[in-house]
């Protein structure tokens, strides 16, 4: 059994990892403008399309902080990614969408997120992903719930 330093090294190390491995991936493809989180934040756009997304749902999905995602969403309407709507009067309510150009990289992403999801499983059996799979899952909720508990004090 790792000591708990090593267990929270480790887990540290994946994540940095995959976003080296990621960022690597995008060079390759040629992107250089649009970071892992900017990522994160198209994702949620181009699930929600055709209806958009207020600024508390790209929160929420996302799990980034309020501030990042303000700063984030800023900058990627400057670089055409996104646009936003004003539904009604009320600021909360203004929708977000993917621009056509953010909309371009869809392709890519996905293909880089099956190239790190074969590299994750690589010799890997079924069994241990379902269990790897449930413990991620395990993890995150306990993590969600500091986080979230904390806020709301």
């Amino acid at each position: 059994m790792l000591k708990k330093e090593d267990v929270i090294r480790f887990s540290a190390g994946i994540h940095f990892s995959q976003e080296r491995l990621f960022n690597a991936f995008l060079r390759e493809k040629g992107i250089k403008n649009i970071s892992i989180s900017k990522f994160r934040v198209l994702e949620v756009l181009w699930k929600n399309k055709e209806t958009g997304i207020v600024f508390s749902g790209i929160c929420q999905e996302t799990d980034l902080a309020k501030s990042t995602v303000s700063i984030m969403l800023s900058n990627m309407e400057e670089q055409g990614l996104i646009y936003r709507v004003a539904n009604g009067t009320d600021i909360q309510n203004v929708l977000f969408y993917p621009t056509e150009e953010g909309c371009r990289y869809k392709n890519e992403y996905y293909e880089i997120m099956d190239k790190i999801y074969e590299i994750i499983y690589e010799g890997v059996s079924d069994e241990e992903k379902e269990v790897y799979e449930k413990v991620l899952s395990t993890i995150t909720e306990n993590y969600k719930k500091r986080i979230y508990k904390k806020k709301r004090k």
